[in-house]
């Protein structure tokens, strides 16, 4: 597990790829701790997992999108 303050070994290219699985809810225990930690200290994937989170309000017809402002609001 990655203690706060660390750099996750988790690549971008990874973190990306598991955005589809975490919006889903089918991400292993372990995998999703380690995808939240990466998204919490890499600026480009958090910017990813926004848009996704857009993306995904608009195709579903809600117009009135509140984006994540923090991290706490991703994994709330």
């Amino acid at each position: 597990m990655i203690r706060r303050g660390q750099i996750s070994e988790l690549d971008c290219r990874t973190a990306e790829s598991m955005v589809a699985r975490y919006m889903n809810h089918t991400l292993k225990t372990d995998e999703m701790e380690e995808f939240l930690d990466h998204i919490e200290h890499c600026p480009s994937c958090y910017d990813e997992l926004e848009t996704y989170f857009i993306v995904n309000k608009v195709k579903i017809g809600r117009a009135h999108v509140r984006t994540p402002v923090t991290y706490a609001d991703l994994v709330c």
